[in-house]
């Protein structure tokens, strides 16, 4: 919507332009009023589409602000609850696996089996989201 008033204004001010190219009305054949007219007129419609152009831009900015803050406040909760859990996983460097202790991610959780280093990135992304009841999130780590 934004983009096809600020579309509509400029056509119309490319329009008016090339009018006024074509030169004025002579003074003699034409009144003054049909001259100020000629002139000024095609800006009746391009100020307001313009300004309101502006008024949605205004108002979607706004919003598209609002939302990008609620994402980042999300995704920094969700960054929250991987650090906690990475925190608690114990490593082995000699036997390259990792562990959880029993209640280290939860109240009543249980001990994690043995997990290879390299599966740790995806167990910790499931374990927070498991743990903290976040069903069934899936996000790029």
């Amino acid at each position: 919507m934004l983009s096809a008033l600020y579309v509509v204004a400029g056509l119309i001010s490319a329009l008016m332009l090339t009018h006024l190219g074509d030169g004025l009305p002579e003074p003699e054949e034409t009144a003054v009023a049909y001259r100020i007219g000629h002139v000024f007129g095609p800006l009746i419609l391009v100020v307001p589409l313009a300004l309101a152009g502006l008024a949605v831009q205004m108002a979607t900015k706004q919003r598209r602000a609002e939302a990008v803050r609620e994402s980042a406040k999300a995704q920094h909760a969700l960054w929250e609850r991987r650090h906690w859990v990475w925190q608690a996983v114990w490593l082995c460097r000699r036997c390259r696996v990792c562990s959880v202790p029993e209640g280290a991610v939860g109240p009543g959780s249980a001990a994690s089996p043995a997990i290879a280093v390299a599966q740790l990135p995806m167990w910790v992304t499931a374990t927070a989201d498991r743990a903290l009841g976040v069903p069934g999130v899936v996000a790029a780590s």
